[in-house]
């Protein structure tokens, strides 16, 4: 993933684009590989409070491995070490007719300014019959000119999938 973010009105509104690559891959089917891109706006109205909209898969968003999704969330800082968040996403690509509303919910606690850890819990934008709650744990290590973060996930599901993710981050401006 490569993304970038304008201050529109400097602490107040942002904007922000990104361009991912998508390589899936399932068992005993070829995989599908795909370039696709999300928009986004985040507003800071007050210290304690941030709010986002975002349109995901701008790109090739009608493919499973990225569907068009709209989604739009908040988070309340109540303490400097503490993140509360929420978010709802409705998914764009699928029959109108069905209910794709999918939404999560998730903390992060930082007893030091360099360390973060973060859980959460969310139900994706599928069908009913496909839909699974899915669990979330990681932790970061920041600073003033980046970061590293390690994700995992686990699906709560028939399936038990676990998987993780890490991402490094590096501010170039």
């Amino acid at each position: 993933v490569t993304a970038g973010a304008y201050p529109i009105v400097t602490q107040y509104l942002s904007v922000g684009i990104s361009g991912k690559y998508v390589q899936s891959k399932v068992t005993g089917a070829k995989g599908k590989k795909l370039f696709t891109s999300d928009f986004g706006l985040h507003s800071r109205p007050t210290q304690r409070l941030s709010l986002c909209a975002g349109f995901d898969n701008l790109v090739n968003g009608g493919e499973p491995e990225a569907p068009r999704t709209l989604t739009a969330g908040a988070a309340l800082l109540p303490f400097r070490w503490l993140a509360l968040s929420g978010d709802v996403f409705q998914d764009l690509a699928t029959d109108p007719e069905e209910d794709h509303l999918g939404w999560a919910a998730g903390g992060q606690w930082m007893p030091f300014s360099q360390i973060a850890f973060r859980g959460g819990v969310y139900e994706e934008a599928v069908a009913e019959e496909f839909r699974e709650r899915i669990w979330t744990a990681g932790f970061g290590l920041l600073s003033e000119t980046g970061s590293i973060d390690y994700a995992m996930r686990l699906t709560d599901g028939d399936s038990k999938t676990l998987s993780h993710h890490v991402t490094v981050s590096v501010l170039v401006f």
